[in-house]
């Protein structure tokens, strides 16, 4: 299908939104690789770059699809083109899957691994109100896959949509879990499975390009429990390139563990200060004031976030813990005697041999359901709580409101944030069928077009002509 977009700027803000409508009814989950540039130059004569393909996975409760990031003038008919904010933004749905009527999707990530190579990965479980066991499956796009498409699009023709089976064509750990998984989180080596119970498992992630990829995909390295369940069990992961933040809901602790082995570093308990904290309030007008109120206690906390800069995590010499910042948001427990109860709490913590609180905000008036930090290597940090109130953060030399957005929508359910380094954007997504693509003023910088290798094989080019025959029927 073909949806227009409609930019919708804030007054003096420094982000502008459009969005358009997207093939789910109702998508929970967003993830998007790779966030950088990956491409690689090839060896002897006429050397040439080749760029993976960009993907933005979308998933609702029972179904994902899978969108080819292209730029503005290669597909005439996008399901999603960002026209009115200048430069060009294209989102073309290359492949769909469809659950069970018994599984609902619990997690989503777009993992990419050295080689350039792509998995789609699915956690899914039972729907509410049925017993049974939790999958974690991926799909892997072929070459041959991605070069028919290219070249249907060259033709300018819209290619037709490829559907992935739950049952067929997947690779995934041997072994089904026993909770709920809601945190899927990787590097370009190692993945990370989190589950509600709050077991946390490694694998190494093979190659999805190289020789024997599918047989062993997902290699086991550690399982872990990082919080137990009758405190609340696990409430967010995040990591860098050589450490695991995971927090605990209710023992109010953040713990760090080493990667891939998931060895203990480190733990920090999270309190709030003894001082009055700051609340952030927004007027009909959609500017942003701020009052004192007076201190509070934690209830638990809902989310982690470490800056994804690519020099962010770098490992100090000496077995160091690690440095930088870490971002956490929590919920101020329902004490009768304290104001904003039940509010979200969004916390700044300076990590090294002592790690502090440097800042910390009253930022929702209820629980913050979503971080996200970039697209830029210095932020900004951008908050969302259950209602589909947004709000834009400055965060040196304090946490500082710079944009308060207001996306509800009939339905409550938890926003989803993705970040996009290389055309500086953020995409989210509040329950609704719509897609909200968030821009600088002036627009993004015009994506990379993806690239396929030059060189094809015989059996390739005829895999590639049979593929190329389907896709492009008129959609």
């Amino acid at each position: 299908g073909r949806a227009s977009i409609m930019g919708q700027q804030t007054s003096n803000a420094a982000w502008a939104r459009a969005e358009g409508r997207l093939d789910l009814e109702r998508p929970q989950f967003l993830s998007l690789g790779p966030l950088w540039d990956t491409g690689y130059t090839s060896s002897g004569s006429g050397s040439t770059h080749v760029s993976a393909p960009r993907r933005l996975a979308v998933a609702g409760e029972q179904s994902v699809c899978v969108y080819r990031m292209c730029d503005l003038d290669a597909v005439p008919d996008s399901v999603v083109a960002c026209e009115s904010m200048g430069q060009g933004l294209n989102l073309n749905l290359e492949y769909s899957l469809d659950l069970p009527a018994a599984l609902e999707v619990s997690a989503l990530l777009v993992h990419c691994d050295r080689r350039g190579g792509m998995s789609i990965i699915v956690a899914a479980g039972p729907v509410e109100g049925v017993q049974g066991m939790h999958f974690v499956r991926a799909w892997r796009p072929t070459t041959v896959e991605e070069t028919a498409f290219d070249q249907v699009m060259d033709d300018g023709s819209v290619p037709q949509v490829l559907q992935w089976s739950w049952d067929e064509g997947h690779a995934g750990p041997a072994e089904p879990h026993q909770s709920k998984v809601r945190h899927l989180m990787a590097n370009s080596a190692c993945l990370l499975v989190g589950e509600d119970s709050g077991f946390c498992f490694s694998f190494e992630m093979r190659d999805s390009k190289g020789r024997g990829a599918n047989k062993q995909a997902f290699a086991p390295i550690a399982k872990e429990r990082l919080h137990e369940e009758v405190a609340g069990g696990l409430a967010d992961l995040a990591m860098d390139k050589c450490f695991v933040y995971s927090a605990g809901r209710k023992d109010l602790v953040v713990s760090i563990w080493s990667m891939p082995d998931l060895r203990p570093v480190m733990t920090i308990a999270v309190r709030l200060p003894e001082e009055p904290l700051q609340h952030v309030s927004a007027a009909t007008s959609g500017a942003v004031s701020v009052t004192v109120k007076r201190p509070a206690r934690l209830a638990e906390i809902t989310g982690l976030r470490r800056p994804i800069s690519r020099w962010s995590g770098a490992k100090a010499t000496g077995g160091a813990p690690p440095r930088g910042v870490l971002f956490v948001s929590a919920l101020l427990g329902d004490d009768p005697d304290a104001e904003f109860q039940g509010a979200g709490v969004l916390m700044v913590w300076t990590l090294g041999a002592d790690p502090a609180c440097k800042s910390v905000q009253i930022a929702h008036e209820s629980k913050i359901a979503a971080i996200a930090y970039g697209p830029y290597d210095n932020g900004p940090l951008v908050t969302a709580d259950m209602h589909g109130i947004f709000r834009v953060w400055d965060f040196t030399p304090r946490l500082w409101p710079l944009q308060h957005v207001d996306t509800r929508s009939v339905e409550s359910r938890a926003p989803s944030i993705v970040v996009d380094p290389m055309n500086r954007a953020l995409y989210s997504v509040v329950g609704a069928p719509r897609l909200f693509i968030w821009l600088p003023h002036g627009g993004p910088r015009s994506p990379r077009r993806s690239t396929s290798s030059s060189r094809q094989t015989s059996r390739e080019r005829e895999s590639i002509k049979e593929i190329q025959s389907q896709r492009s029927k008129p959609a």
